[in-house]
């Protein structure tokens, strides 16, 4: 297994198997962390959606073997965006949130050094899902560690 600094891919692996496998057992192809970790990586290469980080795995198999393991050859698109409709969301989140303090232990970083911006955004084109206002993301920026520590969507723009 490829080892990532600062604890690595096993210490994500390991936090992303906390979350509960809703799905029946006889008919698990995928082991549950390794779809999140494929739609990481995904993403973490830029690509912006489901179907492209599908087709983006089956070009790239050889590439990531080392770091999901897909028996049967990566996801489909279908599966993928089935278990993200059907996960806790909150799951997920907490355990990254718990992973990324783990790295923030690790790398330790003096607290009265440590530099958080506050920023806030509203995300753009998001009007025309919301109608006539559009989201709003306020989040919390770790400037020493590249990371965002959390985002959370409000209600109206504060000024």
């Amino acid at each position: 297994m490829v080892k990532f600094p600062l604890g690595g891919i096993m210490l994500l692996r390991e936090s992303l198997e906390e979350i509960d496998d809703f799905r029946v057992k006889r008919c698990r192809k995928f082991e549950l962390a390794d779809i999140f970790l494929l739609v990481l990586f995904g993403l973490l290469s830029g690509i912006k959606d489901i179907e492209h980080i599908a087709e983006w795995a089956e070009e790239a198999e050889e590439s990531i073997k080392g770091l999901v393991k897909f028996e049967f050859g990566p996801p489909s698109a279908d599966t993928i965006l089935r278990v993200f409709r059907n996960v806790n969301a909150d799951k997920i989140e907490k355990v990254f949130i718990k992973w990324a303090h783990g790295i923030y232990e690790k790398v330790k970083i003096e607290p009265d050094r440590t530099i958080v911006a506050i920023d806030g955004k509203t995300m753009c084109g998001s009007n025309k899902v919301t109608g006539a206002k559009g989201i709003h993301i306020v989040s919390a920026w770790a400037d020493e560690l590249s990371l965002i520590l959390g985002q959370v969507k409000t209600d109206e723009k504060y000024k």
